[in-house]
């Protein structure tokens, strides 16, 4: 899959204080295109069992597969190419998923039906998230996603972006 890869370094999202704080806008400049390349990034308030947990958002360009995309990056590795997960916006009703876990078994790939889901929730201000990992301690992490809808503004999506390699 093309839009498997990972972001890197720079620049911090404006606006100190407020509520999009915690999201980061990085970017850097694909070697192959010379592209500037940028995604945004927020962390969990918590390490969950010593795991910390990261959510990146960016825009893929491609003809078929091309829009935002969203991943969990976690610090330690899944066992298994497929993971359960629960997640829950603000109040809104818990919604339960089996989502794919990148080769580098860290990444979790938020499939198009859930990343939708994500950005439909834009102006939400807390994700509750679980990961339930075959043979280890399920992982519990909450998302300050405040100034979601700021970041969007900030990164415009068209079909044909690159993704980010961290």
């Amino acid at each position: 899959m093309r839009w498997c890869v990972l972001g890197a370094l720079a620049a911090l999202l404006a606006g100190s204080g407020d509520a999009a704080a915690e999201w980061t806008i990085k970017s850097y400049t694909d070697r192959m295109s010379d592209q500037t390349v940028r995604y945004a990034k927020v962390a969990a308030k918590q390490p969950s069992h010593g795991i910390t947990a990261s959510i990146l958002l960016f825009c893929a360009k491609d003809r078929d597969l091309g829009g935002y995309k969203l991943q969990i990056s976690i610090s330690a590795r899944i066992a298994a190419r497929e993971v359960k997960v629960r997640y829950r916006f603000d109040s809104r009703r818990v919604r339960r998923r089996s989502l794919p876990v990148d080769r580098d078994l860290q990444t979790i790939h938020i499939v198009s039906y859930d990343a939708n889901d994500f950005l439909r929730a834009r102006n939400a201000k807390r994700l509750r998230l679980e990961i339930l990992p075959i043979g280890g301690p399920e992982l519990f992490y909450e998302f300050d996603i405040s100034g979601m809808d700021e970041v969007l503004r900030a990164m415009p999506c068209k079909r044909g972006a690159l993704m980010p390699k961290e």
